[in-house]
């Protein structure tokens, strides 16, 4: 699929370099982020907004007015979660309540879709609303799906399960698995998931997937955090 996709090099003393590749053109732009933007948050910023290019360029190819509203509605939500994304950044913003897992695991799933020829799919399973913070739990799920979508060969499966005292959300995928696909942003964006995690009391598990590749799961608790 054609577009312009920014990719980010690692902060190195307060600064990103960011490479936008087009087609048949490309641009560098440095910026500095050390007294504005976290690296985390850049990091997941850069990964939204090529999300936002990709489905623009579907939305321009769309073979029709119904397939083009609903992209552009796809575009609308994923704006909405930048604008979250940014808001988190100031004091007193996060906050926990009661989150549907599946349906926000479902809101990451549908922006990706069309942006890539894996196929992906969140298993129907119906499990209890956990207490965390919404956005911190999108940000863990996009990092683990979008880790997933880069690495796999053909899908992608999500599922949330219920054990007796936790909710399980297993990202699995049909790639090469963990030691054998590419580093750089996908490493950021585990130990951005790490963090995350053990900031809302939940666990990260990595293991073997039986669709042939990796199998993250994030465990957590059914109740809030003391």
């Amino acid at each position: 699929m054609g577009g312009v996709y920014p990719l980010v090099r690692r902060p190195v003393g307060g600064t990103v370099t960011v490479s936008v590749l087009g087609n048949n053109h490309s641009r560098s732009a440095t910026t500095s982020v050390g007294r504005s933007l976290p690296a985390d948050v850049w990091h997941d910023l850069v990964h939204e907004i090529a999300t936002v290019r990709a489905l623009t360029s579907a939305a321009q190819l769309a073979p029709d007015k119904a397939a083009r509203l609903r992209l552009l509605g796809l575009i609308d939500a994923e704006s909405a979660e930048i604008n979250s994304l940014l808001r988190q950044l100031r004091p007193g913003v996060a906050g926990s309540e009661l989150v549907d897992v599946a349906e926000v695991a479902r809101g990451v799933i549908e922006p990706l879709a069309p942006t890539t020829p894996a196929t992906l799919a969140v298993r129907a399973v119906d499990v209890d609303p956990v207490t965390i913070d919404r956005a911190s739990l999108r940000r863990i799920l996009r990092n683990l799906i979008g880790n997933a979508v880069r690495a796999a060969g053909v899908g992608v499966r999500v599922g949330p399960t219920r054990t007796r005292r936790n909710v399980v959300v297993e990202v699995a995928d049909s790639g090469p698995g963990f030691g054998h696909g590419p580093t750089g942003l996908a490493s950021q964006g585990l130990s951005i998931v790490l963090e995350l995690a053990t900031a809302a009391g939940c666990l990260v598990k990595v293991g073997d997937s039986d669709l042939g590749g990796a199998a993250v799961s994030l465990i957590l608790p059914t109740s809030a955090p003391s």
